[in-house]
């Protein structure tokens, strides 16, 4: 009888440890969903004690993912992340709430352009976790025999990773490009554990954990050189608006108090009682105007549910029929806003239907609504759109400063209750930043614009947009 020896391949002994510690915050709604629930569409994800929490999973596919795309990396990121048969060094907990964090309902709607109006069964509902909660990290990393070459390359990636927590250029989760899921570091702490000789501080910190004994353990990541950045950044704009009148960014849910009858019918969104001009109703309007703009310009004539192909690859896209596997990711993101309630007024406003036949009310179609209106607010919004891999993507530009002049100059409405004149802005000053190139507009005391930087430059970046639709119709006849 033959006698088959099974083998398997040693893993190589463990030559030191790497431990990574912090605090995560979420700066903005967080959306980790489990998929559609029985109330809404998508749920958040919860523990076994009922608390949201954020999975390792989806947080080590946030680094990975940002480290890839953002940074010249080289082999470090697969030494550490692991790829295919190249087993990971790093384990990550999952990051469970040291708080008690808000969950909240919102609400979406999709618009037919040529109505005006929702479209049928396309409303859909979403929990999120509310921004300000905070989630305890933990990161290990194991240096093997014979790798101990790598330890300076990891504590680079680690000290880039740190760095880009802690400016907040890390989203997680869903609605990314629509300004959710932006964490933030705070507290870290890293240490080197080397065998054999800190075996027993080893053991010592996984029976009790990290004490003041460790502080001889640990490293400042600061001394090591960061990752060598790629300039996928094109456009970076910061601006300033004001309301010009009113803005209703409505609130899916509104808390009844003592009295039901009391309560408005429609109240503006709110965030950890702060107002929000949310990043679904500011990138929708954008994209909404540039389809507006690009079809102006280039003589199309497309239907309200079918955006010009270069839209698309600019706004992202997929296919909601199933008729096409084609999809592609946002390379235009903005950030949610918030806006201090001291900053401006709250006041309800009764409105009525008419019918158009008498002219009359009718009966009982009195509601309210509860906008917020113009006082002394500075609402910061920010766009960004990354560069287009090996091709010419300026023409992007030119459109998004197109969209901008629109919405500087109050002709381009945000939210809800557009027909009634609410949700224009009004531009006060802006940071334009074009691969390298900066400018600034602002608003003077006479009424009329700053301009600091090249006008020519500016006129340059529209001309590109007008020779890329001038190309698409040239091409269509």
């Amino acid at each position: 009888m033959e006698v088959i020896e099974l083998s398997s391949k040693k893993e190589k002994p463990t030559k030191g440890k790497i431990l990574l510690t912090g605090k995560i915050r979420n700066e903005s709604p967080l959306i980790i969903g489990t998929g559609k629930g029985d109330a809404v569409d998508t749920e958040v994800i919860l523990n076994e004690k009922g608390q949201p929490y954020i999975p390792a999973t989806s947080f080590t596919g946030a680094l990975k993912h940002h480290l890839e795309n953002e940074y010249e990396t080289a082999e470090i990121v697969t030494s550490v992340f692991g790829s295919g048969d190249l087993q990971s060094i790093m384990i990550v907990d999952d990051l469970y709430p040291l708080d008690a964090p808000v969950v909240t309902t919102r609400d979406g709607i999709k618009i037919n352009r040529l109505t005006g109006i929702v479209e049928d069964k396309k409303k859909y509902d979403y929990e999120l976790v509310e921004k300000g909660s905070e989630f305890n990290l933990r990161i290990e990393l194991t240096i093997r025999d014979g790798e101990e070459d790598i330890e300076s390359s990891v504590f680079s990636l680690l000290a880039t990773v740190v760095d880009e927590l802690e400016s907040g250029a890390i989203s997680i989760g869903a609605m990314g490009s629509k300004g959710f899921g932006k964490i933030t570091i705070s507290e870290v702490k890293a240490y080197r554990f080397v065998f054999p000789e800190d075996g027993r501080k080893w053991l010592k910190y996984l029976a009790n954990g990290l004490t003041e004994d460790s502080n001889h353990l640990s490293v400042n990541l600061k001394k090591y050189p960061k990752l060598e950045k790629r300039n996928n950044l094109l456009l970076d704009i910061d601006a300033v608006f004001e309301i010009k009148n009113s803005l209703m960014i409505g609130s899916s849910i509104v808390e009844s108090g003592e009295d039901e009858d009391k309560d408005p019918d429609k109240t503006a969104l709110t965030s950890r009682e702060q107002f929000v001009l949310s990043g679904t109703a500011l990138k929708g309007a954008i994209r909404d105007r540039a389809v507006r703009i690009h079809n102006t310009l280039s003589g199309k004539n497309v239907s309200a549910n079918e955006d010009p192909e270069d839209i698309k690859e600019l706004f992202g896209w997929v296919d909601e029929e199933g008729k096409d596997s084609y999809k592609s990711k946002s390379r235009v993101r903005v950030t949610e806003s918030y806006i201090n309630k001291n900053t401006v007024h709250h006041e309800r406003q009764p409105r009525i239907k008419i019918d158009r036949f008498t002219g009359g009310v009718i009966g009982g179609a009195l509601f309210e609504t509860e906008p917020i209106w113009h006082k002394e607010e500075k609402i910061k919004v920010k766009i960004q759109v990354k560069k287009q891999k090996d091709r010419d993507s300026f023409w992007g530009v030119g459109l998004m400063l197109l969209v901008l002049k629109d919405l500087w100059n109050a002709d381009l409405p945000v939210g809800g209750e557009k027909s009634i004149g609410r949700g224009l802005l009004v531009g006060r000053r802006a940071r334009i930043r074009v691969d390298g190139r900066e400018f600034e507009i602002e608003e003077n005391e006479k009424g009329t614009l700053d301009i600091k930087g090249d006008r020519d430059i500016m006129e340059k970046y529209v001309s590109k947009f007008l020779e890329h639709v001038g190309r698409q119709k040239h091409a269509q006849n």
